[in-house]
């Protein structure tokens, strides 16, 4: 297997399964969070109220930027291919395991390649530390759902489940939804668009409800 693919594949699924009680529990008991913790945060605030499997391919594929680039070349070469047979495609093209699943999403893909210094950022943080950027989405995901933006609709359920004495905030999506493995590549959750000049980030649900706002200073997005 190539290099890059087992990596890719290891890291989604030590996500999905990695014991993420034990991230949150790692986590510093003061009320506010630290200067590392608010960086970690602000880094990840785009992509955390992502359903877990979507964010799992995206941390994935942030530790291989340059693919990232290449994939976005190659989906515009191959706008006519959907579903199955566009990621058909892309493994006999291939690319690694978790691209293949995320042309699904080419508003995420082509965010990923427009802001490719966070990009960076988010893979070099996931290869670097990985429970603390699991301890971050959960911080994330906690602020969200207690100013009520984050919770069950008709395109995922969000359950807080207790895994070793700790709560975690678990999203997924739908079964009977298709926007993650249907056969058009329109459908697909709403990407928040990274701006510099504001210096605000929405961190936006899959679904067409509440925004929860997060300050955002990361210079990684800066134009």
């Amino acid at each position: 297997m190539h290099p890059k693919r087992y990596i890719a594949s290891i890291l989604t699924v030590c996500l999905l399964f990695a014991p993420i009680a034990q991230a949150v529990q790692s986590m510093p008991q003061a009320n506010a969070p630290n200067s590392a913790q608010q960086g970690l945060d602000k880094l990840l605030a785009p992509i955390a109220l992502y359903p877990d499997a979507l964010l799992a391919q995206t941390l994935a594929c942030a530790t291989s930027p340059q693919q990232v680039t290449e994939v976005n070349k190659w989906l515009e070469q191959n706008k006519g291919l959907q579903g199955s047979q566009l990621q058909d495609a892309a493994t006999k093209q291939g690319f690694d395991a978790s691209f293949a699943a995320l042309v699904l999403f080419p508003d995420v893909l082509a965010m990923m390649g427009k802001n490719m210094e966070w990009t960076e950022e988010v893979g070099k943080a996931f290869l670097s530390d990985q429970t603390n950027v699991l301890a971050a989405v959960q911080r994330l995901r906690a602020q969200a759902q207690a100013a009520d933006n984050l919770k069950t609709n008709a395109q995922q359920t969000v359950t807080t489940e207790k895994k070793d004495g700790t709560q975690v905030i678990v999203i997924q999506h739908r079964k009977d939804q298709s926007y993650l493995s249907g056969p058009s590549r329109t459908r697909r959750p709403p990407v928040p668009a990274l701006r510099g000049p504001e210096r605000r980030q929405l961190i936006e649900p899959c679904t067409a409800g509440k925004k929860f706002t997060h300050d955002y200073q990361s210079p990684a997005l800066a134009q």
